[in-house]
C-alpha cells in the first residue's frame, strides 16, 4: 500500500498526504467494477482512517480543509449500484474512527471567522453532516454523539450583527451555518422522533418560529423555507408541539405565508391541513382555533384563490385538501353554519363556483339551502353598507336559487 505521510511534522507534507490518500480512494470509487484487493487496502488500515479523522482538530486551516473535502466526498457521493458495497464499507471504516463525533466537535469549535479557508471548512463540515443525517442508519450515532446539541447551539447563537461580523460574506456564512444545522435537525427528526429528546427542543422551535417563519418577509425565501420545514416535521410527529407553536404565533405566520412563494405556500397549506385534523388526548381545541383564525384573518379568501386560481397545480391541490379538512371539521362540529356565512361574506363562493364538482362546493350548496343561512344572508344584504360584502351575499343568494331550480345550469 502506498505511504501517506499523515504523521509528518511538516503541515504541508501532511496536506499533500491527505490529498494523495483522497485521490487514491476516489480512483477506487470511480472504478467500473468491485476490486476487492483494492478495497482491502483501504479498509484494513484502521490507523490511517483514525489519523485522518483526528486531523479534523489539528488547527491547521489547509490540512483541516483537505480532510473535510475527503470526508465530504465519501459521505456525499452517490455511488453506482456496482460500487455501493465499496462505498458502504469505506463509510463504515470512517464511522468506526469516531468520525461523526469529531465532525460534531469541529462544528462548534472556535475558529477565525475572518479567514476564508476556516469559513469554507466549517461550511463543508456542516454540509457533510447534512449528508450523514440523510442516511437513517447513521442517525442513532449522530444523536449519541451529541450532534443535536451542537446543531441547536449554532441555531440559537446571537444574530451575526452581534457576533462582531464585519462583512457581508461573514454575515452570509453565519446564516448558512445556521440553515445547515436546521436541516440536520429536520433530517434527524424525520428519521427518528426520539432525537427531539436529545436537546431542549422548546427553545429552538420558538426561536425558529420567531426568527425564520414569522419574519419570513424580511428573510430570504430559503431561510424561511428551512425553518418552516423543521416546524412541519416536528408538528407531524408530535401533536403537543402544535399547541406550543400556536401559542407563539404560528397561525399568523401561516396565513401570511399563503401570499408568499410557492414553496412557502405548500408548507403553510400542509401545516394548516394538519392543524385542522390535530387532536391530542388533553386538547381538542386546535382545529377550532385554526378555523377561527382563518375566519377572522381573511385567510379563507386566500385559500379560495389558491384552490381555484393558482398557476401551480400542486398548490391548487394542497389548498383543496385544506378545504376538505375544513368541511370534515364542520361536519363533525357545530360550526358549519358560521363557516358557511363567512365563506359567502368574504367572497369565497364567487371563486368556488368555478369548481362545481368539488366536495366543498356541494357542501356549501347544502348548507345554503338551510333556513338559518338564507335568513342570515338576506339580513346581511339588507343591513350592510359594505358594497363588496353585499355583492358577495347576493352571489350566495343566487347559489341558493340555483339549488332549487329544475335545471342546474339554467342561470349560469
Amino acid at each position: 500500500m502506498p505511504s501517506y505521510p499523515l504523521w509528518s511534522s511538516d503541515w504541508e507534507v501532511v496536506e499533500h498526504g491527505v490529498l494523495l490518500f483522497w485521490r487514491d480512494v476516489w480512483d477506487h470509487l470511480q472504478g467500473p467494477n468491485e476490486d476487492l484487493s483494492s478495497l482491502a487496502r483501504f479498509t484494513a488500515n484502521s490507523k490511517m482512517w483514525t489519523t485522518l479523522s483526528s486531523l479534523l482538530g489539528c488547527a491547521h486551516p489547509r490540512v483541516e480543509l483537505a480532510v473535510v473535502h475527503c470526508l465530504s466526498g465519501l459521505f456525499s457521493r452517490q455511488p453506482q449500484l456496482s460500487q455501493l458495497k465499496s462505498h458502504i464499507q469505506l463509510q463504515e471504516s470512517l464511522v468506526a474512527t469516531h468520525c461523526i463525533e469529531n465532525l460534531c466537535v469541529k462544528l462548534i469549535s472556535p475558529y477565525d471567522m475572518a479567514n476564508p479557508t476556516a469559513r469554507e471548512t466549517q461550511e463543508l463540515v456542516a454540509l457533510t453532516m447534512i449528508n450523514i443525517c440523510k442516511a437513517s442508519h447513521h442517525v442513532d450515532r449522530v444523536c449519541a454523539a451529541g450532534a443535536m446539541d451542537a446543531f441547536a447551539f449554532l441555531v440559537l447563537q446571537d444574530e451575526p450583527l452581534r457576533l462582531n461580523v464585519e462583512s457581508s460574506d461573514m454575515f452570509d456564512h453565519v446564516h448558512r451555518m445556521q440553515e445547515a444545522s436546521l436541516q440536520c435537525i429536520t433530517l434527524c427528526v424525520e428519521h427518528s422522533m426520539a432525537c427531539l429528546e436529545d436537546f431542549d427542543h422548546t427553545d429552538i422551535l420558538v426561536h425558529v418560529l420567531a426568527h425564520y417563519v414569522l419574519d419570513h418577509q424580511r428573510n430570504s425565501p430559503r431561510r424561511a423555507q428551512v425553518g418552516m420545514t423543521l416546524l412541519a416535521s416536528c408538528m407531524n410527529h408530535q401533536p403537543l408541539i402544535c399547541r406550543l407553536l400556536i401559542h407563539h404565533g404560528l397561525l399568523q405566520a401561516l396565513t401570511s405565508m399563503l401570499q408568499a412563494s410557492v414553496h412557502l405556500q405548500l408548507l403553510a397549506l400542509e401545516a394548516l391541513k394538519y392543524l385542522l385534523t390535530c387532536k391530542t388526548k388533553h386538547d381538542n381545541n386546535i382545529p377550532r382555533e385554526t378555523v377561527a383564525h382563518l375566519r377572522m384573518s381573511g385567510g379563507l379568501i386566500y385559500l379560495a384563490w389558491l384552490a381555484c386560481a393558482h398557476a401551480n397545480s400542486n398548490v391548487e391541490r394542497a389548498a383543496t385538501n385544506v378545504f376538505a379538512a375544513l368541511v370534515q371539521w364542520a361536519q363533525a362540529s357545530d360550526g358549519g353554519a358560521v363557516l358557511t356565512q363567512d365563506l359567502v361574506e368574504q367572497g369565497c363562493l364567487l371563486l368556488l363556483v368555478q369548481r362545481q364538482d368539488s366536495p366543498i362546493w356541494l357542501w356549501l350548496l347544502a348548507q345554503l339551502s338551510g333556513e338559518d343561512s338564507s335568513n342570515h344572508l338576506v339580513s346581511a344584504a339588507v343591513r350592510s353598507t359594505n358594497d363588496l360584502l353585499r355583492t358577495n351575499v347576493i352571489v350566495g343568494l343566487c347559489a341558493m336559487t340555483k339549488l332549487t331550480m329544475a335545471s342546474s345550469d339554467e342561470w349560469w
